[in-house]
């Protein structure tokens, strides 16, 4: 596997390639707070052909700007937008580097299901979902996930903790994603979507399982209407982390979703 960097309108993203023939491209949206680079998940991704892009939020990392529910969701429509043209700039080389302007994969993990959810009118060639950890829902909801959501206490302890990584933008702007008024689709499904798969972890504190379990599917629906596939798995023995999530049947079915 190799790995470079490329920057679009102040958004940087890592890209982590396949040493062989790449298949396609594929999106890896991190959760809040966590930790930037490879993980199992991606590292099945490249091992599955599949170029990985994991762009840093704006406001976090090696990103300019402020983080927030709505910049974040941003980022993947300039990552979109940056790939357009079927080529980006190698940073540290400063070699052009071809890849296809067809994201066709997106991983969400917990925060990042949100923002993967929001932004699926912009993935116009996304073929399969995975959500893993996912918060489907964040705050109050019409139908929840069970997600529990830390709301400023969270903010305010990634304050003092990681000062430097997590640039925070405005507490209203949170508060819009705490109070849940980002539940909602953004707009239109692409029609390419055939296959979600999410994961959780059966030891994972996060949630109330009995809730996501009884309402996961139709939340997901919502976004993504009848047209694809959607199955969901409870891994036992996993907790929160996304290197927790993926045993031998996990892999199996997340390889299976990306066809």
């Amino acid at each position: 596997m190799s790995r470079y960097r490329f920057a679009h309108n102040k958004v940087m993203c890592d890209v982590f390639e396949p040493s062989g023939p790449t298949r396609n491209v594929s999106l890896f949206l991190y959760g809040f707070p966590a930790m930037i680079g490879p993980n199992k998940m991606t590292d099945l991704l490249v091992s599955h052909g599949f170029v990985v892009l994991q762009p840093h939020y704006p406001g976090t990392y090696d990103s300019a700007g402020t983080f927030d529910p709505f910049s974040a969701a941003d980022a993947v429509a300039t990552i979109v937008e940056a790939i357009r043209d079927g080529k980006v700039q190698d940073l540290r080389s400063n070699k052009t580097r071809h890849i296809s302007p067809a994201i066709t994969a997106c991983v969400g993990y917990c925060f990042g299901c949100n923002v993967a959810l929001r932004s699926l009118p912009v993935l116009t060639h996304l073929r399969s979902l995975i959500l893993a950890s996912p918060a489907l829902t964040i705050g109050p909801a019409t139908v929840s996930s069970g997600f529990v959501a830390y709301g400023p206490p969270l903010l305010e302890y990634v304050k003092r903790s990681r000062p430097y990584t997590y640039r925070l933008g405005k507490l209203g702007k949170w508060m819009q994603l705490y109070d849940g008024h980002l539940n909602q689709p953004t707009g239109k499904c692409p029609s390419s979507l055939r296959t979600v798969l999410g994961l959780a972890g059966a030891e994972d504190e996060r949630f109330d399982h009995s809730v996501l379990k009884q309402n996961s599917h139709t939340i997901i629906k919502r976004f993504v209407g009848d047209q694809a596939t959607v199955s969901f798995l409870f891994i036992p023995g996993a907790d929160h982390r996304i290197d927790s999530l993926l045993d031998k049947d996990a892999r199996l079915a997340v390889l299976q979703a990306l066809g």
